[in-house]
């Protein structure tokens, strides 16, 4: 069962990543360039899940 979930949040992850990479404005350099990375709803999927 443990299995079956770390296996679904890590297709999740890869499915998020992999068909919206790139599409978040921003980074990690200031907190401003985070909630503009964030702004992007797949990217804050994918990193939520990650």
């Amino acid at each position: 069962m443990a299995r079956s979930l770390v296996l679904g949040l890590c297709l999740c992850y890869l499915v998020a990543l992999g068909l919206h990479r790139g599409e978040g404005e921003g980074g990690f350099d200031t907190l401003d360039n985070v909630a503009r990375l964030f702004e992007q709803p797949w990217v804050l999927v994918g990193d939520w899940v990650h």
